[in-house]
């Protein structure tokens, strides 16, 4: 790490200051450079290819878990801590998948209220706006639109399943006591 670290700064600072400021020997340095890349780099950097392509045909949902057990069943031998290593050194970390699910019922007889903010969602003044909604929150909590303070909330696993005290949880109930709810 101290030479590859010395090799990357040489065009900025001379080789002779780097190598004492690091505390190797410009001897050391230089043997190092002239080195070829030894057998384990070589196979790192061929398996980190491999990672590469399982990662990207995962669409970047894959950990080191199921690369290991991808590039086992491609006839690639490896180790699972040694991927975990690479993965890691190299920044490969999968993204979450955040399932979109259908919450809505459109479809029913009911009267659907007007929007009154007209998409204009910026408040004045702390407390004038509020805002609720039946959805699936990805977050524990939900802050009102102007001073994201949480008054309250209520989760169920699945809106069909809502009991009447779950209903009693949705409604917020501000300082000055105003009642606001979504049912």
């Amino acid at each position: 790490m101290r030479y590859q670290f010395i090799q990357g700064q040489t065009q900025n600072f001379p080789t002779k200051v780097l190598c004492q400021v690091m505390h190797v020997s410009g001897s050391g340095f230089y043997a190092w450079r002239g080195r070829p890349e030894c057998q384990r780099s070589r196979e790192d950097r061929r398996l980190l290819a491999h990672i590469k392509s399982v990662f990207q045909a995962s669409d970047k949902t894959y950990g080191s878990p199921r690369i290991h057990r991808d590039l086992n069943e491609e006839g690639i031998t490896c180790g699972k801590r040694r991927v975990a290593r690479l993965m890691r050194q190299n920044g490969i970390r999968p993204e979450p998948v955040k399932r979109f699910v259908i919450t809505t019922a459109s479809k029913h007889a009911l009267p659907i209220h007007e929007n009154v903010l007209g998409q204009q969602f910026e408040a004045g003044a702390a407390d004038r706006r509020w805002a609720a909604d039946i959805t699936y929150v990805w977050t524990r909590r939900v802050p009102s639109r102007s001073s994201r303070y949480v008054a309250g909330c209520g989760l169920t696993r699945s809106p069909e399943k809502r009991s009447k005290a779950s209903l009693l949880n949705l409604l917020f109930v501000s300082c000055k006591g105003a009642v606001h709810g979504s049912s």
